[in-house]
């Protein structure tokens, strides 16, 4: 997985929700859809880079950095 991106999640106010992820993307991952970023928000749990609080279906899903 690529973290090119990764820098976006750094200078939001922990925890953040995917609208503010997405708001902070640098270009070209600004362009990204919102089920694109969930993608790679999910390799990024898998290899334990972030932490998720909320899950699948909860409005107030956030992540931080681990």
């Amino acid at each position: 997985v690529s973290v090119a991106g990764l820098p976006a999640l750094r200078p939001l106010p922990p925890p953040a929700g995917i609208e503010d992820i997405m708001g902070a993307l640098p270009e070209p991952f600004a362009e990204l859809q919102k089920p694109q970023v969930r993608y790679v928000l999910t390799k990024l749990l898998q290899e334990g880079v972030i932490v998720r609080e909320g899950g699948r279906g909860n409005r107030n899903t956030t992540y931080r950095l681990a």
